[in-house]
């Protein structure tokens, strides 16, 4: 962060993460400004999340204390005016309050989100993020939102004729027997099956949806490796992707985790929202096993101030940005299994429609 701003200051271009953002403070958006940067993002900037740093209740009590305050003229920041606490079970809440990072849902104030000033936009002489499907994302809302306007990036023109047609030549939807099978052996099945919410409330083993990812790498011929030096394996075959709460390191119960015998979750899972890398490149087998909404925390809070999350481009958008994880964005040939029905829709449905 010091290095960056001395970098700023003496007008350099810089290249840096999405993680730097979070610790760019007022000094950063002055230089930016003062600078006239042009700032170009690759992929969507997580501007806005949920934060769960405290329990229910707390908030309602630190208000009633008088430690914080809530100013729903300014989207419920959430203010720190204790000057006399000490370090505690709230320090982080006072150090992310003293950021202006916190905001309280306008229906209720245990709902908090965290956010990246604004003037780290705001501050560039202009933006550009380069993305795909930007309208209606989280990001987008979070612009309008905040009163950000944005438009579609007309200096370079694309020709996009032909381009559905070679992505289509590319993929090859794969398990269906699998997936059938999985799907009758799921319980209760409900539209939402697969979601993030289901998988915290299962009470029923996970082992179909661990039993999938096996079947269809075995069935496609699959191979996973031993982990090189760094950890990393290079030479699989495998990605798969369910909610982190699934692997073994954080289910603990054996019912309760997914980590298929021979493609073990340090070789094959692959977050839903990793975005901006080549590590996965070399991947051709890939098995979507999550059926993905927006945080409802995020989306209520958004809601409060007039703002909607499109949840069905949200989920679409996220799935496309997985998949171009693989080596597909080398114009390789894949095999993609969706688990989910409404997540298969959705992709099959942007696949078969041309672009504008």
């Amino acid at each position: 962060s010091d290095s960056l701003l001395e970098l700023l200051r003496e007008g350099k271009s810089v290249g840096f993460t999405h993680s730097l953002f979070k610790l760019m403070t007022e000094e950063h958006t002055q230089e930016i400004e003062r600078q006239g940067y042009i700032l170009i993002i690759d992929e969507e900037l997580s501007m806005i999340e949920h934060y769960n740093g405290v329990k229910p209740g707390d908030i309602h009590l630190l208000c009633e204390k008088g430690v914080i305050k809530v100013d729903y003229n300014n989207f419920g920041q959430v203010s720190w005016e204790d000057v006399n606490y000490r370090d505690g079970a709230f320090t982080e809440l006072r150090n992310l309050c003293k950021l202006d990072m916190v905001y309280a849902n306008r229906n209720n104030i245990d709902f908090l989100t965290t956010h990246l000033p604004i003037k780290l936009i705001t501050s560039c002489k202009r933006v550009v993020v380069s993305t795909y499907l930007f309208k209606d994302s989280v990001f987008d809302c979070f612009c309008k939102m905040k009163g950000v306007e944005t438009t579609k990036f007309l200096d370079i023109q694309f020709d996009n004729v032909g381009v559905k047609d070679k992505i289509r030549s590319l993929i090859e939807f794969v398990g269906s027997e699998q997936v059938e099978k999985m799907r009758g052996m799921i319980k209760g099945r409900r539209n939402n099956y697969l979601s993030q919410n289901w998988y915290v409330k299962l009470n029923d083993s996970v082992t179909p949806v661990s039993s999938l990812i096996r079947n269809v790498s075995l069935t496609n011929g699959a191979k996973t490796n031993k982990p090189d030096a760094d950890g990393f394996y290079k030479d699989c075959d495998v990605m798969y992707t369910f909610p982190s709460k699934m692997l073994k390191k954080n289910a603990g119960n054996s019912k309760r985790y997914i980590n298929p015998k021979g493609y073990g979750n340090d070789a094959c899972w692959v977050g839903c929202s990793v975005r901006a890398t080549n590590k996965y490149a070399n991947r051709w087998l890939l098995i979507h096993a999550y059926n993905r909404y927006p945080n409802k925390n995020v989306k209520l809070y958004m809601q409060g101030y007039g703002v909607y999350i499109d949840d069905e481009q949200f989920a679409l958008a996220e799935m496309v940005q997985w998949v171009w994880r693989s080596r597909i964005r080398n114009g390789e040939p894949i095999k993609l299994c969706i688990a989910s029905e409404r997540m298969e829709k959705l992709f099959k449905e942007w696949l078969y429609l041309e672009d504008e």
